[in-house]
């Protein structure tokens, strides 16, 4: 879940015409992973096309591998943007999108992570292939896009339901806890109980 104060508390009500890419591009590069971020495939050819092609449109691209940049800083950044590009192969949650949302950005993603659980209805559509051509597509739409309000909703009730889960899963988590150590407590009983009695009968047979 992210950091809903924080983002509360960074939240920007002017933006600049600014197109916003956060990641590592060399992520997973060790592991045999090749461009798993999209950043040579889509991003590098946004970035120039974007140049060449949107007037007063900044693309601007917070890459981990070349310099670390704290939090605060890339939340406002992308907090003042209007857009927020993710074009990676798969997503385990998607930070990046959850965070562009709360801050009233539009994120265009592929569909990895939680895009489909959170972009629904209207906002589908900024679901796209991983290529360059269909993030161009919708481009100006979403810099065009001023409901941020319909933004927030969308991850007010992403996290609302997120802390629900949460909430139920240390609960279950708590009773089986509770079983597990009320079982294993019962066997411990039960076997210091058949030893005294086994111990007993020994005795008793010594003597006898």
């Amino acid at each position: 879940i992210p950091n809903v104060q924080l983002i509360e508390r960074i939240f920007s009500n002017t933006q600049e015409n600014r197109i916003i890419w956060v990641g590592n591009s060399k992520w997973g590069k060790r592991f045999g992973f090749h461009d798993h971020k999209g950043f040579k495939k889509v991003i590098e050819p946004l970035a120039s096309w974007s140049e060449n092609q949107l007037d007063d449109v900044v693309f601007e691209i917070i890459d981990s591998s070349v310099k670390k940049i704290h939090n605060l800083e890339v939340l406002a950044l992308i907090s003042t943007s209007k857009v927020l590009i993710q074009a990676s192969s798969s997503e385990g949650t998607g930070l990046p999108i959850l965070e562009a949302l709360g801050l009233g950005v539009v994120p265009i993603t592929t569909d990895v992570g939680v895009a489909s659980e959170v972009l629904k209805g209207p906002l589908s559509k900024f679901i796209v292939e991983r290529n360059p051509e269909d993030f161009k597509r919708i481009m100006g739409e979403a810099l065009a896009f001023s409901d941020r309000t319909q933004l927030t909703s969308c991850f007010a009730e992403y996290v609302t339901k997120a802390k629900s889960e949460v909430i139920t899963w240390v609960r279950r988590e708590i009773k089986y806890s509770k079983i597990e150590f009320s079982t294993s407590l019962k066997l411990r009983i039960y076997a210091i109980w058949l030893f005294r009695f086994l111990d007993y009968r020994i005795r008793k047979n010594l003597k006898e």
